[in-house]
């Protein structure tokens, strides 16, 4: 495929497109979401393996237009999924 139709085709792309398919298209309006995220924010949010910390990061990327840089920063500081649980994605903003 990748002679036929470049390199989004290659190997790592489709595994990728075939996660994607997996992990977020059952737990999230997609459609909706593609016009208010970037390739690289669904990137960063199907390695999250949690479905309610998924959910909280998509939430905060969509509702705060956080930038894949500023979604990486809130992911690395490990919020257990009690704390996501209990604070809103605007109060987590606030809080930086």
């Amino acid at each position: 495929m990748k002679a036929e139709y470049g390199r989004s085709y290659a190997k790592k792309s489709l595994r990728r497109m075939m996660q994607f398919a997996v992990v977020l298209a059952e737990s999230v309006i997609v459609a909706t979401l593609w016009r208010q995220l970037s390739w690289s924010h669904f990137k960063l949010l199907m390695a999250v393996t949690e479905p309610l910390k998924r959910d909280f990061y998509t939430q905060l990327a969509t509702l705060h237009h956080c930038s894949v840089r500023e979604l990486t920063k809130q992911q690395t500081r490990s919020f257990t999924s009690a704390q996501l649980s209990a604070v809103s994605p605007r109060r987590l903003l606030l809080r930086n």
